[in-house]
């Protein structure tokens, strides 16, 4: 009878099994209380906001200085914006941000496990965005897909079927 040779977990098994198990530790720290997630989600919020416009200007090539200028700002004003220590910034300055860099600013609120999930799955190609120039040819190309989807959905008889 062969001899069932032990195998070690791919480096992918591992990084899945260390999300998981960060997931779970996380899932627990959750369960001790309210005010815990509130800090949690408070400290997250801060951090991904600061960490995203660093890394979305990084991705765009600007310095902060080319940034400040574009925004109106001062180059010490941007280091604040990209520093997740100082206060968050306030919705007016999110759409300012929004505004220099072209995207789409999103603010919501959602369940704990959808926040989960995108702790789980943050990578540092996670926080970069396109601006609508660089995405503008998948937005058209989306746009015709479904113009066809619309058109394959019309009858004989130039209607719409039921």
């Amino acid at each position: 009878m062969p001899a069932e040779i032990e195998r070690s977990p791919s480096p992918i098994e591992s990084e899945l099994a260390n999300t998981s198990s960060i997931g779970n530790q996380l899932l627990e720290s959750f369960k001790t209380g309210k005010v815990y997630r509130q800090a949690f989600v408070e400290e997250a919020v801060r951090t991904s906001i600061a960490v995203q416009i660093k890394a979305i200007r990084e991705q765009r090539k600007m310095s902060r200085p080319e940034l400040a200028k574009l925004m109106g700002k001062s180059p010490s004003w941007i280091f604040r914006l990209e520093d997740p220590n100082e206060k968050p910034p306030t919705i007016s300055t999110l759409l300012a941000v929004a505004e220099a860099f072209d995207i789409n600013l999103n603010i919501s609120f959602g369940p704990f496990q959808s926040f989960l999930d995108r702790l789980s799955n943050m990578s540092p190609a996670s926080f970069e965005v396109p601006s609508f120039d660089e995405e503008l040819g998948d937005l058209e190309d989306r746009a015709v897909g479904s113009e066809d989807r619309s058109r394959g959905a019309e009858t004989e008889d130039g209607g719409f079927g039921a």
